[in-house]
């Protein structure tokens, strides 16, 4: 009777905290209202961009976009712990990307000329002038920048008379620089299915060829709120219909409770494909809840497309959540070119961490991975310790750099509460950026076999080391893989080695 051994090595990631950077510091602590928008990339070879809004008064006068730049060469932030303005003129809310040939930074930011708001591109590292955009007698605002392979600059943005309460979502596009095209409407209006509400869209391009993708979502519909996107695969010159997100069956199916999209976050990956973080809350006969949040992985044509991250709640709170947030959201990803391995980040409230002075509840910033592309990911871990500041708006650099670092900014607001909204007296806050250098562990090993010669029922789905799905019954071949457990689907990954 042959037997089949098999050595299983146990394998965590932990986090080794390389630098803690202030790069810049703003009164502005209401950074934006709904999903991330982008603020910082890791350029190889080159270092790290960064952006944030900021005012360096109390009262925000000398609102602007603000930036800074980590030099790999120097091994230093270029404008210190200040940044420099982006703007020659009072603008906010900015995004940032990357051109992939020219290697230079850009940021997209509304500001006011006259009665209405217009959009500026300002090309950071170049000596271009800032490029404006305006539609007479409307407004232009709350622009998402994204640079395709080609070189193009794809834009979406708000357009709307001034004072309206709904706005089209609208794509503007820029092939070549101070020529920028027609505004074209690209979501659902008010009325429609799936309609946009408010600034609750995103955009995001391939650093690898020229697709585009606009997605939005209802956040704040008087329903149960869902969400779409839209991608084009030629840079913007044609677009698919409108492909609405999918559903989990969470939160008692069948019940009068529903899932709703809230927050969403999407890049490409090494192999160009969509992927996009999705965070879902109930909705129980109408009313809208900010817990629990169940935050899942959706990758368009993969099986199944849908998986959960993780869930994430609490049996009480000392303080409130506050507006413009869930319990755990904003959250955004990125990958290790080499290995593959994702990354995803939120901020999330400590439900014991308060501020007496506003009563509302401090965040921190958790980090989960998948080893896996995306099939299972592991137990969330906290990147930072709970104390007196409220960590906000975390991003993550979409690429992890080749020492296996990765890059993430947020707001540390000093005085949990927005002063811009009126609820706390304001304070100066570190706008932070922070490396972490991810280190692979053993934990432990063990040994089981059983009898070839009967039949085997496998209670594991088992992956090589690409993440390509093997038969759960072919075990016969050597190699290294990973061992999934898939009662709870939790991540207790190992390395299986054929003996």
């Amino acid at each position: 009777m042959k037997k089949l051994f098999l050595i299983l090595i146990y394998f965590s990631l932990s986090f080794s905290q390389e630098r803690t950077d202030t790069v810049m510091s703003t009164y502005y602590d209401w950074q934006m209202a709904s999903h991330m928008r982008q603020r910082i990339y890791y350029d190889p070879g080159y270092g790290v961009h960064v952006i944030a809004t900021v005012s360096y008064q109390r009262v925000p006068s000398d609102r602007n976009v603000y930036y800074n730049f980590f030099d790999e060469r120097l091994n230093m932030w270029v404008y210190g712990q200040q940044g420099v303005p982006v703007f020659p003129f009072w603008a906010g809310y900015g995004v940032l990307d990357i051109n992939p040939n020219t290697h230079d930074a850009y940021c997209v930011a509304h500001f006011r000329v006259g009665l209405n708001l217009c959009l500026a591109i300002g090309s950071i590292t170049s000596p271009l002038e800032p490029c404006t955009i305006k539609v007479e007698n409307y407004d232009l605002l709350w622009p998402v920048l994204g640079i395709t392979n080609n070189g193009w600059f794809h834009i979406i943005a708000s357009k709307g008379s001034s004072g309206s309460q709904y706005y089209d979502v609208c794509y503007i596009r820029m092939r070549e620089w101070r020529y920028p095209e027609e505004p074209i409407l690209i979501a659902p209006r008010q009325g429609e299915p799936i309609a946009c509400l408010g600034e609750t869209y995103g955009l995001f391009t391939s650093k690898g060829s020229n697709k585009v993708i606009v997605f939005w979502t209802e956040l704040g519909n008087s329903g149960t709120d869902s969400g779409a996107y839209r991608i084009s695969f030629n840079g913007g010159d044609t677009w698919s219909e409108v492909i609405p997100f999918p559903f989990p069956e969470i939160f008692t199916p069948g019940s009068e409770t529903l899932p709703e999209v809230s927050f969403v976050y999407g890049f490409f990956d090494r192999e160009d494909n969509p992927n996009f973080v999705i965070c879902y809350t109930p909705n129980i006969n109408g009313q809208k809840y900010k817990l629990p949040v169940e935050i899942w992985h959706f990758k368009p044509g993969r099986n199944p497309e849908l998986v959960r991250i993780c869930r994430r709640s609490a049996d009480t709170l000392a303080g409130s959540i506050g507006i413009g947030a869930i319990f755990a959201g904003r959250p955004t990803i990125g990958q290790e070119p080499q290995t593959g391995i994702l990354y995803v980040s939120w901020e999330e409230f400590d439900s014991l961490n308060y501020e007496p002075l506003t009563g509302k509840l401090r965040a921190d910033i958790l980090v989960s991975y998948s080893l896996d592309n995306g099939l299972t990911w592991s137990e969330p871990e906290r990147i930072t310790r709970p104390d007196q500041t409220s960590k906000r708006y975390p991003c993550l650099a979409p690429i992890v750099d080749e020492q296996n670092n990765l890059w993430i900014t947020y707001l540390a607001d000093l005085i949990a509460g927005f002063y811009v909204q009126g609820e706390d007296p304001g304070s100066l806050n570190p706008v932070i950026v922070k490396k972490l250098r991810i280190l692979p562990q053993a934990i432990n090993e063990s040994k089981f076999s059983y009898h070839k010669s009967k039949r085997f029922y496998s209670k594991t789905v088992i992956y090589d080391v690409n993440g390509k799905k093997i038969n759960e019954r072919d075990l016969n071949s050597k190699g290294v893989y990973f061992l999934v457990d898939t009662k709870d689907k939790k991540v207790k990954k190992k390395i299986i080695i054929f003996k």
